[in-house]
């Protein structure tokens, strides 16, 4: 009697995980909502998944239209291009009260390459934290365009993690917003990455610091024709190995705000910061080449109307060979301007009368040191 009852019990647990795993697949077939290398159009209607969506799992070429006031919302995370093999995958969520609510972060590209996310024309996009080039997959693409049109991260905002040659474009009036860090190229391996944002009223905004450069190198921020960029804290090459990333401010009233200091170089060498032709960088305080290993950075304020406004700026505090350069009609608007005397030849050439150059010293050691250690020419 007991074996009997041993075996109905037995039997009853393998029926209900049978059912278990069968209503397991119904959900992750039901999450993808799309099939790979298919096409969907979700239009003024509602869709609610209680699980990840998938556009792509290991397809190419896979469509998702959220269009018309159409949402869809799921619990968990949003895959543009899942796998390695899911290549050119995209999402577009088209017009006013068009939505895509993710309970969990988004990734345009997570292991799959030149995968896509289009935000226009008023629609909306939430998420906690955003990634375009998640992990192996490169050349992944994010744009939102248009007035109201918006990405809501309630975390990071991250443009090259793992990989590289990833893009986020903000134009004609479309936001992205960060209630955390900001990053462009996070590792060693996200090289490349690329940011623009461009025109009036265009706006990326991170809470807390936005980097360029976090460990990757050669990626680039640039903000032009209007287009404005604000965050907690400004930083261009953080670590040692983040070499050559350049932000760019280019244009009248395109300008990059910090709430906090800017670090140019903080270990990273060869990292630029260009503001010019009418733009703007404002933030509290400044350091060009912060760290040892932070050498030959370079900042450049060129051009009529292009000004760059801050309390303090420190070039070279133990970096070496580090520049200020502010030419052509370009303006530098700080309270106290050194030339640190521990790196060796950093030099600030402020060549612009408009520069308050009475403001602008050496520090400890005088102008056109014999020693060669650090020079700040004044004309």
């Amino acid at each position: 009697m007991k074996t009997q009852i041993q075996l109905a019990v037995g039997l009853i647990i393998r029926i209900l995980v049978v059912l278990l795993l069968l209503a397991s697949a119904q959900s992750t077939l039901h999450a993808q909502l799309v099939a790979d290398g298919a096409s969907r159009t979700i239009d003024g209607l509602g869709t609610n998944l209680a699980s990840d969506l998938v556009v792509g799992t290991n397809g190419v070429f896979t469509t998702l239209v959220i269009t018309n006031a159409g949402t869809v919302t799921n619990s968990g995370n949003g895959y543009i291009g899942r796998n390695g093999v899911s290549i050119s995958n995209r999402v577009f969520v088209v017009g006013a009260n068009s939505v895509w609510q993710n309970g969990g972060t988004i990734s345009v590209g997570d292991n799959g390459s030149f995968n896509q996310l289009t935000v226009s024309n008023a629609a909306l996009v939430a998420n906690s934290t955003a990634y375009v080039g998640r992990s192996v997959g490169r050349g992944n693409q994010a744009l939102v365009t248009g007035a109201n049109s918006r990405w809501l991260s309630a975390g990071e905002m991250i443009v090259g993690d793992f990989n590289g040659s990833n893009q986020l474009w903000i134009a004609n009036g479309g936001l992205v917003a960060s209630t955390s860090f900001g990053r462009i190229g996070n590792s060693a391996a996200g090289s490349n990455n690329l940011v623009v944002v461009t025109d009036a009223a265009s706006l990326w905004t991170n809470q807390l610091t936005l980097y360029v450069g976090a460990s990757g190198s050669f990626n680039r921020l640039v903000v032009t024709n209007g287009g404005r960029v604000e965050s907690g804290g400004a930083n261009i090459g953080l670590n040692s190995g983040s070499i050559s990333n350049l932000a760019l401010m280019t244009g009248t009233n395109s300008i990059w705000r910090s709430s906090q200091n800017l670090i140019l170089g903080s270990s990273g060498a060869y990292n630029t910061l260009i503001v010019s032709n009418g733009g703007g960088f404002e933030c509290l305080g400044g350091t060009i080449g912060n760290l040892a290993s932070g050498d030959t950075n370079l900042a450049i304020v060129t051009g009529t109307n292009s000004s760059w406004a801050l309390s303090t700026l420190a070039v070279g505090i133990n970096g070496s060979f580090n520049q200020l350069v502010v030419t052509n009609g370009g303006s530098l608007v700080s309270d106290d301007c050194y030339v640190s005397a521990t790196g060796l030849q950093n030099a600030a050439a402020i060549t612009t009368r408009s520069s308050s150059p009475d403001r602008v010293r050496p520090g400890q050691i005088p102008v056109f040191s014999p020693s060669g250690i650090s020079v700040a020419t004044i004309v």
